[in-house]
C-alpha cells in the first residue's frame, strides 16, 4: 500500500518485507524462494483499488498532543514555569468524564462487512482485573511505577519448598540439607485506588462458525493526573471441548500513554486499537484459510 509506483516487482516485495524484520526487531531471518528474476514485475497496483484498501483496512492516524518542552520555552518566573505545566493537569470529573466517553465511543464499533459475516461483537466491562490473564506482568510494573499512578497492588501469599540444612551435629558435619515449606507474597494484581466505572474491557468476536475461532481484545488503564496509560493484547480463544474454551496466554502486553485532556487522540486511539484488532483477526483466517483463490 505504501508503494509510490504502479508496477511491483520481486525486488521490492523482498525489500519491504526485510526491512520489516529489521524495524520490529524480531529475531527471525527471512528467507525467500524464488523462480523469478528479482527485477521481474509481480503485479501492477490500481490507484483505486489502493486507495479503498488503504480506507477499508489500514489504520488511522493518531496524533498525539506535543506537550511543550519547559527547558525550551522562556519564562519570567517560577510560577510561569509550574502554571504552564498545570495547563495539562485534570480534575476526577474531567477523568471520569473522558472514562463515559470512551465507553460510548468502544460501543459504537463496529465490524467490517466481511468480518461482520464470520463474527458477533461482545463488550465486555470490567469492574476488577484479578481474572485478566497475564495481569501480574502489569501490576509488577505498575509496584515500581505506582508513584506516578492512582493504583495499588494486589498480593497474594503462595507456599514454595526449598531445601535448608539439617540441624544438629550430624546435619552441619555432613551437609545434610531437608525439603521444608515457606510462604511469601507475590504481585497478583492491581486496583486504582479511586472508584471508576470500570478499569478495563474485553472486546471479543464470538465465531458464527465451528471451524473458525473466537478472538478478543483486553484494553485496560491506570490514570494520574494527566496521563491514561492504556495496557492492551489480541489473543485468540483454544476450544477445550463443545462447551468450555480458554484464553491463548502466549501474547505479549503492548501500552500507550496519551494526555487525559485530550479527548480526541484518545478516541482516536481506541479507534486504532480495534482496526489493529480487526487486521490480527484477518491475518489470522488467512494463516489457517490460506484463500488464495478469492477475486
Amino acid at each position: 500500500m505504501t508503494h509510490p509506483e504502479e508496477t511491483v516487482r520481486y525486488k521490492n516485495i523482498i525489500d519491504y518485507i526485510s526491512d520489516d524484520f529489521d524495524k520490529k526487531g524480531n529475531d527471525q531471518t527471512p528467507f525467500f524462494v524464488t523462480q523469478a528474476g528479482f527485477t521481474e514485475a509481480f503485479g501492477t497496483i490500481i490507484q483505486e483499488k489502493k486507495e479503498t484498501l488503504k480506507a477499508k483496512y489500514f489504520l488511522k492516524s493518531v496524533e498525539m498532543v506535543k506537550v511543550s518542552d519547559p527547558a525550551k520555552i522562556k519564562f519570567t518566573s517560577l510560577k510561569d514555569i509550574i502554571s504552564n505545566d498545570a495547563k495539562d493537569y485534570v480534575s476526577v470529573e474531567e477523568a471520569l468524564n473522558l472514562l463515559k466517553f470512551q465507553k460510548k465511543n468502544i460501543e459504537n464499533l463496529k465490524l467490517t462487512d466481511e468480518l461482520s459475516e464470520l463474527y458477533e461483537l461482545k463488550f465486555t466491562f470490567l469492574t476488577g482485573l484479578d481474572d485478566v490473564p497475564k495481569i501480574n506482568e502489569i501490576a509488577s510494573w505498575l509496584k515500581d511505577n505506582k508513584d506516578s499512578y492512582f493504583v495499588k497492588i494486589n498480593y497474594e501469599d503462595v507456599d514454595y519448598q526449598t531445601e535448608e540444612p539439617m540441624g544438629g551435629v550430624y546435619g552441619s558435619m555432613w551437609g545434610r540439607t531437608r525439603t521444608v515449606t515457606r510462604n511469601k507474597q507475590i504481585v497478583k494484581s492491581y486496583d486504582s485506588n479511586f472508584t471508576l466505572p470500570f478499569q478495563g474491557l474485553y472486546i471479543v468476536a464470538n465465531t458464527k462458525y465451528p471451524n473458525a475461532p473466537s478472538y478478543t481484545c483486553n484494553l485496560s488503564f491506570v490514570m494520574s493526573k494527566k496521563i491514561i496509560r492504556y495496557h492492551y493484547f489480541f489473543t485468540e480463544f483454544v476450544e477445550e471441548n463443545w462447551e468450555k474454551r480458554r484464553l491463548k496466554t502466549s501474547f505479549k502486553w503492548q501500552n500507550h500513554e496519551i494526555l487525559i485532556k485530550d479527548s480526541e487522540a484518545n478516541r482516536l486511539f481506541v479507534e486504532k486499537i480495534f482496526d489493529d484488532f480487526k487486521l490480527f483477526i484477518l491475518d489470522k483466517l488467512h494463516n489457517i484459510f490460506k484463500p488464495n483463490n478469492i477475486d
